[in-house]
Parts: structure tokens; sequence; C-alpha cells
């Protein structure tokens, strides 16, 4: 009934159909933090070699589930500044903290505003990086006129008790990447290859 069950697909399902996505592309979690662990985990297996320990670029001003999840999935969590003006990750320290290991940015949609997003999405391409989106407390937000979880890379929502929609407790990552998607489908039940699409 929960868990991977029914209902579970459904909530799936409507999550797609409000944020105009494939429901392929949604993938529900116990927690916002596991959702952002999944993406990290699909971030670093899908990324380039790099020489040492992949790093995450990552606001100071967060949630320690940010830093919990990038040390989790086996990354070095490299925090940057924010701005003042937003509390937002400062690009122009983050391109500062840059090394050949670095494999993707961390934005935090901090106080449910995305702020400069189209800014990160180029500082990343520019910068042949992955954006993971932690968007816990933006579910619903618009970004130009574009919902939040519509577009992007990897964006991650939250469901816990405090968030914008709950389930008591849940999260759910949006894959735009297709290798992303199969691989946090997968990653979710104990790395089952193909294990998801059984249920």
């Amino acid at each position: 009934y929960l868990g991977m069950g029914t209902e579970t697909r459904l909530f799936e399902e409507d999550l797609a159909a409000f944020l105009e996505v494939d429901k392929e592309q949604v993938i529900t979690t116990n927690s916002g933090t596991a959702a952002l662990h999944l993406a990290c985990d699909a971030v670093r297996a899908c990324s380039r070699k790099t020489p040492g320990t992949p790093e995450i670029l990552v606001p100071s001003l967060t949630f320690v589930a940010s830093f919990q999840a990038i040390t989790a999935a086996g990354c070095k969590p490299v925090a940057c500044d924010v701005l003042l003006t937003t509390g937002t990750l400062d690009l122009q320290d983050a391109q500062s903290r840059i090394t050949p290991n670095t494999i993707a940015v961390m934005f935090v949609d901090y106080a449910s505003n995305p702020w400069h997003l189209n800014e990160v999405y180029s500082f990343a391409k520019d910068h042949g990086l992955r954006v993971v989106e932690d968007a816990a407390h933006a579910f619903g937000c618009r970004h130009h006129g574009k919902r939040i979880g519509s577009f992007g890379d990897i964006v991650c929502f939250s469901f816990d008790g405090i968030k914008n929609i709950t389930c008591g407790e849940g999260g759910c990552l949006v894959c735009f990447n297709e290798e992303s998607a199969r691989l946090a489908a997968d990653a979710r039940l104990l790395s089952v290859e193909g294990d998801t699409a059984k249920r």
C-alpha cells in the first residue's frame, strides 16, 4: 500500500502531471534527505573520472541534510559563501572553489525562492558541472513562470511535516537525465536493476 506500492506510484503520477514531466522522471523516497542522497549518488555515478574524491559545491547557509547527502554519496562537500541579499549561493565564490574534482553544484532554493536559478544553470554549463537543486521548501513555486521541478537537471523535494505539501514524511527527485533517473530508481531498491518497474 505504501513504500513501493500502488498508492506511492499514483502519487508519483500525480506529481508528474502537476510538474508536466514524464512519470518515469519522478522518483519518490522516504525523505528529502534520501532524495538528495540519491541525486548526489547518481551524479557521481554519471560523472567523468576525477583524480581524487568527487566534490560538490554547496552553500554554507543550508540545512545539514545537504552536507549529509553529499558525504553519504562518497563525495566531498565544498562550502561556499552566500549572497547577503538572497541567502543563496554566491557564484563568484563558488567559481573560486572549483577544482579538477568538482562534479556538481548543489543549489538551495532558500526560503522557497529560486532567485538566480538561470545564472546557476549557466554557471554549471560553463564549467561542465551537474546541478542538484535542493528545492525542499520550493514545491509549487515558480521561476519566470515555470514550476520548480518542471525543468533543470535533478530537482529534489521534501514532503516532511513542515513543507509546502506533506505526506507526514517523504521526498522525491525529478531527473532530467535518463541515466540519472535509472540509477536513482534502482538505488532506492538496494540497486536491484529494474526492480522499480516490477512493482
